[in-house]
């Protein structure tokens, strides 16, 4: 994942990571730019705390302070695998955009809808808690609804053997 984004990142950049989980994608990326974190969970945004600090800048990226603090704050925004999680991506995805500065890229990683031809509806990609499921067309469609560039999208499959589709994009 650091490999597909740091292209798009400068030194001095301010990086929104959405659902860090564990924390592993901003750990690895936070020696080359600046890393914020936005985390719901509170048994993760607890480890997060620990590790980040004041890097951990909430819990709800609803939060109307919060918004109205880092009002189109951040160069570059990513949220992997958390959309497949949401009641309302098209709803989520507005509200995070409020944080992009324009011109800024953001990155979203989701599983592959591919998965359950290849895989079955036992596929690991789609275990409890995924309430949606997407796939190029699906992830193409909400992109373009929120009028953000379209840079990149790509289907891959991780070493792991999981199926993921990948998106960057540019705000307007």
């Amino acid at each position: 994942r650091v490999k597909r984004v740091i292209k798009f990142i400068k030194k001095n950049n301010n990086l929104l990571d959405i659902g860090s989980g564990l924390g592993v994608f901003p750990y690895a990326i936070k020696k080359k730019t600046n890393v914020f974190i936005i985390e719901k969970d509170q048994n993760f945004a607890l480890h997060l705390k620990k590790i980040f600090k004041k890097q951990l800048i909430g819990t709800d990226i609803f939060d109307q302070k919060l918004q109205k603090k880092y009002f189109q704050y951040f160069d570059f925004i990513s949220i992997n695998k958390v959309l497949e999680h949401i009641y309302e991506p098209d709803e989520f995805l507005k509200k995070t955009l409020i944080y992009l500065k324009p011109g800024g890229i953001m990155y979203l990683e989701v599983p592959n809808g591919i998965a359950l031809k290849a895989n079955g509806k036992f596929s690991e990609e789609f275990f409890i808690e995924h309430l949606h499921v997407f796939n190029y067309n699906s992830l193409q469609n909400l992109v373009r609804r929120h009028k953000i560039n379209l840079l990149s999208l790509k289907e891959i499959k991780e070493p792991s053997g999981k199926f993921t589709l990948f998106v960057l994009a540019k705000k307007n």
